[in-house]
């Protein structure tokens, strides 16, 4: 590996290191580990949480459990894929930069294939709870690696814009409704069934209000800039 000495930040002081740089790769499998895997093993999940000799208290609360852990996993996901990318331009420059995409790309892509296979292995060896165990302490290990680096800040930029909040909401209710429509429409409530054009409905308004919200913002932000201070 190269020197971590070797490696610079524009604007910083702070210089990437290989051991951030493997913090930031195991963070990334950490988010494989935990989705992929158990998706490769949903039946067996499915069986022993919902299956006829599953424990009447386990059907209570371990399905909202787990899918309460899904979601904070999936919004987890969104926060690591974007933070990594910009603490990999924030603190590698050159060369330096290309090996830190090229090591988060193998991460992400290289993940996805290994958790799939682990998560196999695991199930079948020693029971597919031992998948959380694992994707735990990978996490843990990589909290411990990107310690003490640095929190890396935008600089004042008089035309930089708010964050969209509006936007966000407006298009994850829109998601939320087609996702429900496509994933249950067909199986558990009808395509075309009260429910089903609900969902299509709202996904359809949703989308409509997001594209006017945004040129909106968007006339405005011209507005703002083309106005003489």
């Amino acid at each position: 590996m190269n020197d971590p000495k070797a490696t610079t930040v524009t604007g910083g002081s702070f210089r990437g290191t290989d051991t951030l740089l493997a913090g930031l790769v195991l963070s990334i499998v950490s988010y494989w580990l935990f989705a992929v895997s158990l998706g490769t093993v949903a039946p067996a999940v499915l069986q022993a949480l919902n299956g006829p000799y599953a424990d009447p208290a386990a059907k209570t609360w371990a399905g909202p459990l787990l899918i309460t852990g899904r979601a904070i996993q999936g919004l987890s996901a969104a926060c690591v894929m974007p933070a990594t990318i910009a603490m990999v331009k924030a603190y590698w420059d050159g060369a330096d930069r290309q090996r830190a995409v090229s090591m988060c790309s193998i991460g992400s892509f290289g993940g996805a294939g290994l958790a799939a296979f682990l998560g196999g292995l695991i199930a079948t060896t020693m029971g597919w709870r031992w998948i959380i165990v694992l994707s735990i302490v990978v996490s843990l290990v990589a909290s411990l690696l990107v310690w003490g680096t640095p929190e890396s800040r935008v600089g004042a930029d008089p035309g930089h814009r708010r964050f969209d909040i509006a936007g966000l909401a407006i298009f994850l209710v829109m998601l939320l409704a087609l996702m429900m429509l496509l994933t249950f429409g067909g199986k558990t409530f009808g395509w075309l069934s009260g429910t089903g054009l609900a969902l299509l409905a709202v996904a359809l308004v949703g989308l409509a209000v997001f594209i006017a919200v945004e040129r909106g913002r968007q006339g405005h932000s011209s507005t703002s800039a083309s106005s003489p201070i």
